[in-house]
């Protein structure tokens, strides 16, 4: 978790510089990181890890309103709301409303059923804090509330910035396709190894394979034609600005999701924001939500349909404007769904009223936070 966020989270529980609830709470995330690296080294010597030091995700949360506090969180990992109930503490007393983005698939009742074991206990120990599931899908939806969870139909890709990715009119492109995929084995990157110029945008987080795997897996990426856009450190990809993955893609044509399951994949829509057309293999996680036929196309996990596919939308050659221009209508009436969800809740619950017009001409964090703001000082 950055800096940044860490205050921003001060801000709104109001903890003073220095204070013990800021001094746990940095302690909270140096122990998350410690178990990463010992169920890293565990896994490397072939151990089995204890459940208390199984691997935790990175935490990453948006602070959305500090009226009464609304806080956006990723949720995952072992146990699944860790971050939330280490949030909570802080805010122990005090109503508050956390909205859990679902960063992987949660599609079975099995997935479904242990997030819900541990909200009961979550409510059992903080009665004043209400949990929404973001649910990437439908049926994700379906099942949490099924459960008796609360749950919105919000995919995560609408949090995706316009502003951010767009077509650059002073760039060429100079690599059929793109893929922006972390150093993991289920990306399934050899999919793409028969397209001919392929532009490979990477980072490393750490969980799924320890440094000396994730080098060696690398090496192989390099050796197998990749061209990568991220500069190397110590033998690794060092992670690029976000302005500099939009650059990424307008140096292609054809933007790449090749994986089987996960979430619902932040570049997805990047690419199409982008103004890139897409091939996606069939996939578990949602990122189907905004994939457009007209210029996406979906073919079976096989190296030469892949290539096929590529070589059929650069041929079609759909204008990049338009492709951004049919994402953004996909992308606005999904954020407008999820502001009249939330608007409806928050009236339910404390009386703030927040409309579907609040995301009108800003990222859709940043007009929640904004409308929730103005309605602060009313």
């Amino acid at each position: 978790m950055t800096q940044s966020r860490l205050d921003a989270i001060r801000e709104v529980i109001d903890w003073p510089r220095g204070s013990f609830a800021r001094r746990r709470l940095t302690l909270e995330i140096e122990v998350h990181r410690l178990r990463q690296r010992m169920a890293a080294s565990a896994a490397k010597r072939g151990l089995s890890v204890p459940h208390a030091l199984q691997l935790r995700r990175k935490a990453h949360v948006r602070v959305l309103s500090a009226a009464e506090p609304v806080l956006m969180v990723a949720v995952g990992g072992t146990p699944r709301l860790w971050m939330v109930r280490t949030l909570a503490r802080e805010l122990r007393g005090r109503p508050a409303v956390f909205l859990l983005l679902l960063y992987w698939s949660a599609e079975s009742e099995a997935s479904v059923s242990v997030f819900h074991r541990e909200a009961e206990r979550f409510r059992a120990d903080f009665p004043d804090h209400a949990l929404v599931f973001l649910c990437n899908t439908a049926r994700e939806r379906e099942l949490f509330r099924a459960a008796g969870e609360t749950a919105f139909f919000a995919n995560h890709n609408m949090l995706v910035r316009e502003d951010v990715f767009r077509p650059l009119t002073d760039v060429s492109p100079r690599f059929d396709a793109v893929y922006n995929a972390k150093l993991a084995v289920f990306k399934r990157h050899s999919l793409a190894a028969l397209v001919a110029q392929r532009a490979l945008v990477t980072y490393v987080d750490g969980v799924d394979m320890p440094p000396a795997a994730s080098r060696a897996f690398f090496r192989g990426l390099a050796l197998d034609g990749w061209g990568v856009v991220n500069p190397l450190v110590d033998g690794l990809p060092r992670p690029i600005s976000p302005e500099d993955v939009n650059r990424a893609y307008a140096e292609a044509r054809v933007g790449l999701c090749l994986s089987a399951e996960e979430g619902a994949m932040y570049a997805s829509v990047e690419y199409m924001l982008a103004g890139l057309p897409v091939v996606t293999t069939p996939s578990r996680g949602g990122r189907e939500v905004f994939i457009d036929p007209e210029f996406c196309t979906t073919v079976e996990p096989d190296a030469q349909a892949v290539r096929a596919a590529v070589d059929g939308l650069i041929a079609a050659d759909i204008p990049r404007e338009h492709i951004r221009a049919s994402t953004l209508e996909r992308l606005g009436a999904h954020r407008r769904q999820f502001c009249d969800q939330l608007g409806a809740f928050m009236q339910a619950r404390s009386g703030l009223a927040l409309q579907s017009e609040a995301v009108a001409g800003m990222p859709v964090t940043a007009a929640i936070a904004d409308h929730l703001s103005r309605l602060k000082t009313r």
